[in-house]
């Protein structure tokens, strides 16, 4: 979606900025918790991937499975309608 609205990064944390700032704060295409979904998902997948000692719990990660399937769901709406 950036890439469609010509915005080009590296770095994981400006997109989410980018995002968050376009399409929650400026645009109000999606309501806050998108923002949330996008933070939850990803702090728990950085847990995963750099800290040895965490394991998930199965209530969470169905919760943000559930989460995460939403806000790919809203993201493919907008893409496809413009």
């Amino acid at each position: 979606m950036a890439y469609k609205h010509n915005f080009v990064t590296s770095k994981h944390s400006q997109l989410r900025g980018w995002f968050n700032k376009k399409f929650v704060y400026d645009d109000k295409t999606f309501d806050d918790s998108m923002s949330k979904t996008y933070e939850d998902v990803f702090t728990y997948r950085q847990k995963s991937d750099y800290d040895a000692v965490y394991v998930p719990d199965e209530e969470t990660s169905k919760e943000l499975l559930t989460d995460a399937e939403k806000f790919i769901k809203e993201v493919l709406k907008l893409l496809l309608n413009k």
